[in-house]
Formats: C-alpha cells, sequence, structure tokens
C-alpha cells in the first residue's frame, strides 16, 4: 500500500520575516534556519549581483501562507501591490533619515576616520597601503552605527 506524503508548499512567511518572507519561507521549505537562507541571498547580492532580482522575482511569485489557495494572478497582483507599498515605505524612511541628524554624525565620522588615516600617513606613522586592507572594518562600524540608530527610536 502506498504512503500518503503530506506535500510540502512553498509560500512567503508572515511571521519570520524581514523584508518579504522570502527567505523565512523558504527556510521553512528547506528546513534549513532563515539565516541561512538569509545569508546566501546577502553573498549572492554582494559578489554576484543576481541576490537582489532572485529575491524580487521570488516575492513576486511566490504567495504569502496565508493566501495559498489564491490563484497565481491574483498573487501575483497582490505582490506587486505589496512591493509598491514597501518600496514607497523605504522611500519615506530613507528621507526622514537623510534629515536627522545622526546621518551627518556617521558621515562625519567616516570623513575624520579617512581624515585622521592620511594625517597619520603623512607623518609616516602608517603605510596606506596596509591601513585600507581595514575597510571592512569601516562597514562594519557603519552597520553598527545605524542599527544602534534604529533602536534608540
Amino acid at each position: 500500500m502506498p504512503k500518503k506524503t503530506a506535500t510540502k508548499n512553498l509560500y512567503r512567511s508572515e511571521e519570520n520575516r524581514i523584508i518579504a518572507g522570502v527567505c523565512g519561507g523558504l527556510g521553512e521549505y528547506f528546513d534549513l534556519d532563515p539565516v541561512i537562507v538569509r545569508i546566501i541571498f546577502f553573498l549572492l547580492a554582494f559578489f554576484g549581483g543576481s541576490g537582489i532580482p532572485i529575491y524580487l522575482v521570488l516575492w513576486l511569485i511566490i504567495p504569502k501562507k496565508s493566501h495559498l489557495k489564491d490563484n497565481q494572478g491574483e498573487t501575483v497582483q497582490e505582490n506587486i501591490k505589496e512591493m509598491k507599498s514597501k518600496a514607497k515605505e523605504f522611500a519615506e524612511d530613507v528621507k526622514s533619515s537623510s534629515q536627522q541628524s545622526n546621518t551627518k554624525r556617521i558621515f562625519g565620522i567616516i570623513i575624520m576616520f579617512v581624515g585622521v588615516v592620511f594625517l597619520l600617513e603623512n607623518f609616516g606613522f602608517y603605510f596606506l597601503n596596509y591601513v585600507w586592507r581595514f575597510w571592512p572594518l569601516l562597514i562594519i562600524i557603519l552597520g553598527f552605527l545605524i542599527i544602534t540608530r534604529n533602536e534608540r527610536k
């Protein structure tokens, strides 16, 4: 007698989401931690550039968990509306954060850091070739500042 296996459905997670729930849904479908899926998308975006388009296509075609019964046309239309609202929300966040003094402070810190590096190099304390190997540290600091700034709101 053949076994009946439960079919797995691919959907966007509504509980485990950061942007649209694509990574959360893929993680649930493949029994992976969604953080691993997010790291894979980040690496694809950073090193090959394909992570963002793949994410957007999956966001467009994969339904939310609560909309699994909808037909594909309805799913795509609903996802397009969601993408538009997220884009507007993101644009408003960028606009409001650029008007805040914290953004000026972050750029000021970066400019001061670069100035100190050049000043020390002029006095022979550092060789610029070696100092620039630490540029990922600048990205880490910038990310930390952004995260802590959002938590203070």
